[in-house]
């Protein structure tokens, strides 16, 4: 059954805590990765910290909680952390993959995440050739959310 909405011309979605389940595995990424540069934090004081803020920002907060400055190679490694994290537990957010099937009116998604990391979150997911061609980081437009 495809889904119309009278009225929409065009549905545009966020991806991570939208169309993927991916903030609680990021946090935990972060709390195991900081751990190695000695700063101790829980998953939910990282999503308090960082559900929403830029990466330069975060890192300056772990930075700031660690004392010194982190190594050049800290987000690399962070995201190669989330990335093995998100293909063992990644989800898609309950009924996405139902609706995104379903439309019959045009959609695409827009996130401040790097393309790579949106093609991998809607792979393990199940919602990438849904999405081929309608993908929109802020990462190469230069712009960020809000």
């Amino acid at each position: 059954m495809t889904t119309a909405l009278p009225g929409i011309d065009l549905i545009l979605f966020d991806c991570d805590g939208t169309l993927v389940d991916s903030e609680i595995v990021a946090a935990d990424a972060w709390v195991e990765h900081s751990a190695r540069f000695g700063v101790s934090i829980t998953a939910v004081e990282a999503l308090e910290k960082f559900k929403g803020v830029n990466m330069a920002d975060c890192v300056a907060e772990i930075e700031r909680l660690a004392g010194s400055p982190l190594p050049a190679s800290f987000v690399t490694e962070l995201r190669d952390l989330m990335a093995i994290m998100f293909r063992a537990r990644l989800q898609p957010i309950a009924g996405a993959l139902e609706l995104v099937q379903s439309l019959a009116v045009p959609f695409c998604l827009a996130s401040n995440a790097p393309r790579d990391k949106i093609e991998l979150c809607l792979r393990v997911t199940g919602m990438l050739p849904y999405f081929e061609g309608r993908i929109y980081s802020a990462y190469d437009v230069r712009k960020w959310k809000p």
